[in-house]
């Protein structure tokens, strides 16, 4: 069974090796040479509402769960099937982040 993680940039020594790393942030590191997805990235307004204090925590996880509840969630993992996939963010592990949402949304595992 292949496996599906989230984690962050700067672990990148951790990621499995073969995995295919796909970035789900509006504007990944100039560094990064893998793939993006900004179907699972927040919305610009939601992030700099979020960013700027205008918005909780708690009302911004609702609002990214619903926008990802109206996606086809078999969409993506059909698209992914038969790889191990590395959903990227910034934010280390201890930290929000949007990353955690689409990991409960999809069954994800974080990479220690």
């Amino acid at each position: 069974r292949k496996m599906i993680y989230t984690s962050y940039f700067a672990n990148w020594r951790r990621f499995p090796p073969g995995a295919r790393t796909i970035a789900i942030t509006r504007w990944p590191p100039k560094y990064y040479r893998g793939e993006v997805d900004l179907r699972l990235a927040p919305s610009i307004t939601l992030l700099d509402l979020y960013q700027s204090g205008v918005v909780s925590e708690e009302f911004y996880t609702k609002i990214f769960r619903a926008y990802l509840d109206g996606m086809d969630k078999n969409e993506f993992l059909n698209e992914w099937a038969g790889q191990d996939i590395v959903l990227l963010c910034f934010e280390r592990p201890d930290e929000f982040c949007h990353r955690h949402i689409v990991a409960d949304w999809i069954g994800a595992e974080e990479l220690p």
